[in-house]
C-alpha cells in the first residue's frame, strides 16, 4: 500500500498517507518486539545517520523536533505488533511492525508508516522526505532479510 487512505487508518485516527513494506524472513523465534529492536534499536548504517543529521539541520530553523540518532518511542507492544511513533507541531507519525507465521520456520514482517499531517507545513514536509523514506524503509527491510538469513 502506498499513498493516501481512503479510510482512518486504526492506528492513525485521521492518518492521509501510509506506505507498507513487507518480507517473508525465516525465523521461528522472531516477534515484533524482536524485529523491532533489530531494525529501530541497533545503530543505523552511517548514511541514513547522515540524512537524518541533515534533515535535524533543516528542520530546527521552522523549530521542529530534531530525530537525532535515538530509538522512535514505543508508544505499544505484543509478540504480535510494536507501535513506535511521535506526534509533533507539523505531523503525527506511527511505525507499525508487525510479524504474523508464514509456516513453522518463516514468519512475515510487515512495517506500516502512517502520517497524519496537521498543517501546511506538515504537508510540505511529508513531501520532501517522502523520496527518502521510501529508499530508507526499503533498505531497512533489505538488511533486516539479509540479518537473519
Amino acid at each position: 500500500m502506498r499513498g493516501p487512505l481512503e479510510n482512518p487508518a486504526p492506528d492513525l485516527p485521521g492518518a492521509n498517507f501510509a506506505d507498507t513494506c513487507r518480507v517473508t524472513i525465516p525465523g521461528a523465534h522472531l516477534d515484533a518486539p524482536l524485529v523491532a529492536q533489530m531494525m529501530f534499536g541497533d545503530a543505523p548504517p552511517v548514511w541514513m545517520s547522515a540524512l537524518m543529521s541533515l534533515r535535524d539541520k533543516l528542520v530546527s530553523v521552522f523549530g521542529l523536533k530534531p530525530a537525532g540518532n535515538k530509538p522512535f518511542p514505543i508508544l505499544t507492544s505484543s509478540p504480535e505488533e510494536v507501535i513506535l511513533g511521535m506526534d509533533d507541531r507539523h505531523l503525527d507519525f506511527r511505525i507499525v511492525v508487525a510479524v504474523t507465521a508464514v509456516n513453522a520456520g518463516e514468519r512475515q514482517v510487515a512495517v506500516t508508516t502512517l502520517v497524519r499531517t496537521r498543517n501546511g507545513l506538515g504537508r510540505l514536509y511529508l513531501i520532501a522526505v517522502l523520496p527518502f523514506h521510501w529508499v530508507i524503509s526499503r533498505a531497512m527491510m533489505f538488511r533486516l532479510a539479509r540479518a537473519v538469513s
